[in-house]
């Protein structure tokens, strides 16, 4: 989702012709930082939950086990 709003505001940063008239012009720029970091930190915790062993009582077999007894 990060990504998409990154895109957005990249493309309205650099083409200060396509925004309505008052809008503060640094906005853009702004949240394209915003929404780079939001990309990096899903980034992380995409890795980090890679690197993490499952736990046990999170398998779906053993879901279905205690469902069934």
């Amino acid at each position: 989702m990060c990504l998409s709003w990154l895109v957005v505001f990249h493309v309205l940063s650099i083409r200060p012709y396509l925004v309505e008239d008052g809008v503060d012009p640094v906005f853009f720029p702004k949240e394209r930082f915003r929404a780079t970091l939001g990309v990096v930190l899903y980034a992380i915790a995409r890795v980090a939950g890679c690197l993490r062993p499952p736990d046990a009582t999170s398998s779906s077999r053993t879901r279905t086990l205690s469902l069934s007894v």
